[in-house]
């Protein structure tokens, strides 16, 4: 029984395709190859009777291909329902919309960041070349205390 099942996969996967990469993904079976030819020759189609509409004629004449679609899109053979390529058109078209915006709104806030750390790293270094400057300074005044803790040192036993 596991023999006929993997014959039959085999089958229907085709020459060429390994099960390891139907499984692992990157392979595109029938139905999903059959949905974008549909979507191709329906592209065509309509931008065929778009020509067709608009007058525009080849050096072989004008070609007519008979609609078979209603104005809203529906199947008119199918009874009316919902055409899965449109609304999986339109799925794809309204991710893509969120996708950009989620990225234009990464990229203005990596702006913001970016300038934030700038501002950071600037601070950083005025508050280091401040520190450096104390730190001098200080040094300097506890060599000039030296200076004079050690004359007034001397002027006491001068006294004495």
């Amino acid at each position: 029984e596991g023999k006929q099942l993997s014959r039959a996969l085999a089958r229907e996967l085709g020459e060429g395709v390994s099960v390891e990469q139907a499984v692992s993904g990157g392979w595109r079976g029938r139905a999903q190859q059959i949905i974008m030819l549909k979507a191709k020759v329906k592209k065509l189609e309509a931008g065929d009777f778009s020509a067709q509409t608009a007058g525009i004629s080849s050096g072989y004449g004008t070609r007519s291909v008979p609609s078979q679609r209603d104005a809203t899109g529906a199947s008119a053979a199918g009874g009316g329902g919902v055409d899965v390529d449109r609304r999986a058109e339109g799925d794809l078209a309204a991710m893509s919309s969120d996708r950009r915006q989620i990225v234009e709104a990464l990229a203005e806030e990596r702006e913001e960041l970016m300038e934030a750390n700038t501002q950071l790293e600037k601070r950083s270094g005025a508050q280091k070349a401040r520190i450096h400057n104390l730190e001098t300074e200080a040094r300097k005044m506890k060599d000039n205390l030296q200076v004079v803790l050690d004359k007034s040192g001397s002027d006491d036993r001068l006294v004495e």
